[in-house]
């Protein structure tokens, strides 16, 4: 594993991409020293002025990784991060263990991860378990875990310093080609995340997002989301306009939240798109005009009622097809 950190972008053109032992401060990881006198928790702790790595691996072989920023956010020199892990490196005290790692980001501006290969592989617990990527306070971020193989949980919890402009608040990750993601996140207006755009591509496996940002400010501004191959959901929480997401497979509708429905979403998701809400009432609205709704109360073979309506949405050019939860919704829209 590989960890820099530093600031390349003084004039809004650069990025944590951009960090090299060159013009950044790489920790010493080879070198690290892990501390094995606890039989519980191992540690090793390295620090370079304000920003401190850490690292802990428990008795049952759970490893975190924490990268912190000490200092002031948005500091001079401090503002950018960038992980690289290329595959396990058995000679590192530092590694994404197999049988479930967390690498946890806190208070840098601009953050960096490329993912590569395997988790490390354990002598005992031989399994493959999942990945944890926590961000904290980030404004902006490139994540590619596109070529890692493994299960992966991307939490990102935003902060921003301005409006919309030449410094960007975009969120750009590439999930898994192999494995399946779960992507979320969160952000309040007292962290300016309306302000945050994100760019999503799920790829392959049976991926899961949600978004609970703060609307966004300017129409203008990019929240997309593409689940790409697999089954995959997506939970919608206040009103599901603020996104636009394509090719998923099931939508979970959070309490208090509003789907927006048109010839596009349904033209760009599958064909029996299941729209779901944990049994609570749903708030389903569509922003076009269509030609016409038939609902249906589907059956168990028992003659039992499976508790989904099958529901076919007209238009002029082709009829669509959804599988909805029946918690009462109101089908005269």
């Amino acid at each position: 594993m590989n960890i820099i950190f530093g600031e390349t972008n003084t004039d809004g053109t650069g990025s944590a991409s951009n960090l090299t032992t060159e013009n950044g401060h790489e920790f010493d990881i080879e070198n690290v020293t892990l501390d094995t006198s606890n039989p519980f928790q191992h540690v090793a702790i390295q620090e370079i002025d304000d920003i401190a790595l850490k690292y802990t691996q428990d008795y049952f072989g759970y490893a975190t990784t924490y990268i912190t920023n000490n200092g002031e956010w948005n500091a001079d020199g401090a503002k950018e991060v960038s992980v690289e892990y290329l595959g396990s490196n058995s000679n590192d005290a530092i590694n994404i263990v197999a049988n479930d790692s967390m690498v946890k980001i806190e208070n840098f501006v601009d953050v960096n991860i490329d993912l590569e290969g395997q988790m490390q592989s354990d002598d005992y617990y031989d399994y493959s378990g999942e990945f944890w990527l926590q961000l904290y306070n980030a404004k902006r971020a490139d994540i590619d875990v596109s070529d890692f193989n493994a299960n992966t949980i991307i939490k990102i919890s935003t902060q921003s310093n301005g409006v919309l402009g030449e410094w960007s608040n975009m969120f750009d990750i590439q999930g898994s080609d192999t494995n399946s993601d779960y992507v979320y996140i969160e952000g309040t207006s007292e962290n300016n995340a309306q302000y945050t755009e994100f760019n999503v591509a799920l790829n392959n496996g049976n991926d899961r997002f949600n978004s609970t940002l703060t609307p966004k400010a300017s129409t203008d501004q990019i929240r997309f989301v593409d689940g790409g191959e697999g089954d995959d959901i997506i939970e919608i929480y206040g009103d599901s306009s603020d996104i636009e997401f394509v090719n998923f497979e099931s939508i979970y509708l959070d309490v208090d939240s509003t789907l927006t429905l048109n010839e596009d979403v349904l033209q760009n998701n599958t064909d029996g798109l299941v729209i779901q809400s944990y049994w609570r009432p749903m708030d389903i609205e569509f922003s076009d005009e269509y030609n016409s709704i038939t609902i249906e109360q589907q059956y168990f073979q028992s003659g039992d009622e499976t508790g989904y309506l099958d529901v076919t949405v007209s238009y002029d050019d082709a009829d669509y097809h959804l599988l909805v939860q029946d918690t009462g919704q109101d089908w005269s829209l």
